[in-house]
């Protein structure tokens, strides 16, 4: 029974969902600054490997010399900058889709399909950071280094891969949590926003910014 008058206070499931999806919403665009700033270091990454190929190759030519390791450098940094990029590839949508038959399809069934595309891919990607740690637990016991001329600790460049596959699984599990609190609370409109197709217009403001 009320006492006074006054109705008891029920927490409402609806305000729950809310709470629980803002909260996501919150972690999920602190962890898509954080994917920017590390596929920013990835490109660089990859810059720095390419300009090293460069030069060796130009060595090679010129001087019959080499800088030595250039193309296991480059190895390396297109292992990890790949996977520091995959985060903020699925955060901001910009992984390759074919729509072709997707946008005459109902907004329900673009979900699903949208959900059973993240699970696919976060399901690969958690099978290489599953597969990946293995391999450097395996890197670790034997204290294994490369055959190459620079004798590189492999510790070190797969340390650093794994933290990119982590950081993607990270990321994906956030993205899915957001999808299921979407769908508990009907709003189809969410999960599009979330995981769906990027817009035309969204792709133009892109390219006209960057």
């Amino acid at each position: 029974m009320a006492r006074n008058g006054l109705l008891p206070t029920v927490p409402c499931r609806f305000s729950i969902r809310t709470d629980t999806g803002n909260m996501l919403d919150t972690l999920a665009f602190g962890l898509q600054r954080l994917s920017r700033l590390a596929a920013i270091i990835a490109g660089f990454m990859v810059l720095a490997a390419a300009l090293i190929v460069f030069v060796d190759v130009i060595l090679r030519s010129v001087a019959d010399t080499t800088l030595g390791g250039a193309d296991e450098l480059s190895g390396y940094a297109l292992a990890i900058g790949t996977t520091w990029a995959m985060p903020y590839c699925l955060l901001g949508k910009f992984n390759i889709r074919v729509d072709t038959l997707y946008r005459v399809f109902s907004p329900r069934l673009r979900a699903l399909l949208d959900i059973f595309g993240l699970l696919a891919l976060g399901g690969f990607g958690l099978l290489l950071t599953y597969r990946g740690g293995l391999v450097l637990i395996e890197t670790i016991d034997r204290s294994s280094r490369s055959v190459g001329p620079l004798s590189m600790p492999q510790v070190y460049p797969q340390t650093l891969w794994i933290i990119g596959l982590t950081f993607f699984t990270i990321a994906f599990t956030v993205t899915l949590l957001r999808c299921v609190v979407a769908i508990s609370a009907g709003d189809i409109a969410k999960v599009q926003k979330i995981v769906g197709t990027r817009d035309q217009q969204a792709e133009i403001s892109d390219s006209v910014t960057t």
